[in-house]
């Protein structure tokens, strides 16, 4: 044999080879960093399920096996989705009944400020209070006083 013909040989045992590397690896699954490494309490469940079934996947070789993996990931998956969709619902609906609990007490305060002044006007001042005869000396809060405690003070 020639040297054309060997290196031609070898050139083609080098692809080949190379193409049953690419082969082994497109049906290979990668796991993202993410996921692999994450640090997510409420889904570390799943994650873990999921990285398992990957690892089944990629480690078997028959195609039987490997589509029946494929078919247990899928479940996994979509109850994975589930779960974050479920979660993404009570964050929006706690969201929402925060923002109702804040407008409802801006609202009482905007009412209350609006009618401070006409609930302010409604309280009597003890010192508007006139007295008969001039006499009686002027005391702040007389108006709580009982009869009895008004005598006594020389109150009328």
């Amino acid at each position: 044999m020639t040297q054309k013909t060997l290196k031609h040989k070898n050139h083609k045992l080098e692809s080949k080879a190379l193409y049953e590397i690419i082969r082994q690896f497109d049906h290979h699954i990668e796991v993202p960093h993410s996921i692999q490494h994450g640090d997510y309490n409420k889904f570390l469940t799943s994650f873990d399920g999921i990285k398992q079934i990957v690892k089944k996947y990629n480690d078997s070789s028959d195609s039987k096996e490997q589509l029946l993996h494929l078919t247990s990931l899928s479940t996994h998956l979509l109850r994975l989705v589930d779960e974050m969709l479920e979660d993404h619902t009570k964050i929006k609906y706690s969201h929402a009944l925060n923002i109702k609990k804040k407008n409802y007490i801006i609202d009482g305060f905007r009412k209350y400020i609006a009618s401070k002044e006409e609930l302010d006007a409604e309280i009597p001042s003890d010192d508007e209070e006139p007295t008969k005869g001039g006499s009686a000396p002027k005391i702040k809060g007389i108006k709580g006083l009982s009869k009895a405690e008004r005598q006594v003070l020389g109150i009328k």
